[in-house]
């Protein structure tokens, strides 16, 4: 039996609804690209909160894909700690020249700027080579943040491709450059806006987990 996570609601501080989402993470961008030196203006950001996993969390897809995000007009934001190695590799992109006030990484671990990327970003990045179930996609979307994930686990549970968010099957850069560029070409039109109503709408609440673990005991109760 599979039962998807549940999160508390509480922990993720809401101020808006999707009827007007756009206009308050239009904010939330502007004051986080403040806080982090990014360059001001309408530019798409794409978000990644984990632990830096290598075995599990699509780090090297993920590293190769920033390049397509800047060079098609958007920004990068990793907030995250885990494994040495890509910590410094993804540190070194902020003073690449080519990236630069367009790429942040802060190798932190902080629930409130996680919280703030979370709700500041157009589109939150989950490449995973594996994923039992996620919980950062479905936090994404209760902030109108679309996901774009691998057809893996639970993200395939949760993420619905061209409807909450944007899913990739093959582990690849290649075809996670196209979920981003897919993802860019519905920036800024009403299939946005259609999205992040969609995404919204989603109920991952402990509510929703708990009634199914209920159901399922009782009929393993009943079963003896």
């Amino acid at each position: 039996v599979g039962i998807l996570n549940g999160i508390d609601y509480t922990y993720f501080p809401r101020k808006f609804s999707h009827l007007n989402a756009l206009k308050q993470k239009a904010q939330s961008k502007k004051d986080l690209k403040i806080e982090l030196g990014l360059k001001q203006g309408d530019q798409p950001l794409f978000s990644f909160v984990s632990r830096l996993d290598p075995g599990q969390k699509g780090l090297d897809i993920l590293y190769e894909s920033v390049s397509t995000i800047v060079d098609n007009g958007g920004q990068f934001v990793l907030v995250g700690t885990g494994d040495k190695t890509w910590e410094e590799k993804f540190s070194n992109l902020e003073s690449d020249a080519r990236f630069k006030n367009n790429v942040s990484a802060k190798i932190i671990f902080d629930t409130k700027l996680a919280n703030d990327v979370y709700q500041a970003s157009d589109f939150f990045l989950i490449p995973s080579k594996y994923e039992p179930c996620g919980l950062t996609q479905m936090i994404a979307m209760w902030y109108g943040t679309l996901p774009i994930v691998r057809e893996v686990g639970g993200l395939k549970d949760t993420v619905k491709h061209g409807q909450n968010g944007f899913v990739f099957k093959n582990y690849s850069s290649e075809d996670l450059d196209k979920a981003v560029l897919e993802a860019l070409k519905v920036y800024g039109t009403e299939k946005q806006n259609q999205m992040i109503e969609k995404a919204m709408a989603c109920d991952f609440s402990w509510d929703k987990s708990a009634k199914i673990y209920k159901e399922l005991y009782e009929r393993v109760i009943s079963l003896r």
